[in-house]
């Protein structure tokens, strides 16, 4: 990757399938200890229709990460958790990021007028 980038400075993850959550919270420390400053591997919320990934009861915005419950904040953390962007939509939450739902949702969904 040096020999492409260069001396460019990685400082974000993110996981496959925003797959990260309770279980897999085991890579916290490792994206510390590779030197990454923040995280975008959380889904906020528990979708029905797709198991795969979501986490209930997380913060929708810009957080510390806890360690010891990827769902919480922890003001001590030195890692930053930017999750997944949702929108409530007429009482659910809606996925508004992500490849496979921009190619999904109807357009007018992402327009503000």
């Amino acid at each position: 990757m040096k020999e492409i980038l260069g001396d460019v400075r990685i400082k974000g993850f993110r996981a496959p399938t925003f797959s990260l959550n309770r279980e897999t919270k085991w890579a916290l420390p490792a994206l510390r200890d590779c030197g990454y400053l923040y995280d975008s591997s959380i889904f906020p919320r528990k979708l029905f229709w797709n198991p795969l990934y979501g986490l209930d009861g997380t913060p929708r915005y810009p957080y510390r990460i806890s360690f010891e419950d990827p769902g919480r904040e922890d003001p001590g953390s030195s890692l930053w958790e930017f999750p997944a962007a949702v929108e409530r939509v007429a009482g659910f939450d809606l996925p508004v990021s992500g490849g496979f739902y921009l190619r999904v949702l109807p357009a007018p969904l992402f327009r503000w007028d």
